[in-house]
This record gives structure tokens, sequence and C-alpha cells, in this order.
């Protein structure tokens, strides 16, 4: 019996096809690691924005005004 996992002429276009169907490990890394930069792009830091929002305010009120 012929091992189904070595290429053959007659098998070659299918493992083909199945291989580009399941990509390797280091592109699965890869996309674990951009699906964790997009996350961490789009976490807001809400103590960061409120800080922000409590400087423009004080700066505000110590400016003398016009």
């Amino acid at each position: 019996m012929a091992d189904p996992f070595l290429p053959s002429s007659s098998s070659l276009p299918f493992m083909r096809r199945h291989l580009r169907s399941s990509p390797s490990p280091v592109i699965l890394r890869q996309l674990e690691e951009e699906a964790k930069a997009r996350e961490a792009a789009n976490t807001v830091d809400i103590t960061q924005v409120m800080s922000k929002l409590d400087r423009r305010s004080q700066l505000k009120r110590e400016l003398p005004p016009k």
C-alpha cells in the first residue's frame, strides 16, 4: 500500500491545495502577534485620557483672563 503522505504525480495538486489551506506555525504566530498589536492599539487607557483632560482644565484656570 502506498503512503498517502508521500507525493506522487497524481496526488501533487491535492497536496499543494492542502498545504495552502493550512498555514505554517510561523504564519500563525505572526497573525497572533498582529491581532495582539491591533487589540493593544484599540485599547485606550481611560486614566490617561482623564488626566489629560484634568491638566487642560487646570491650565485654563491658571491662565489670566484676556
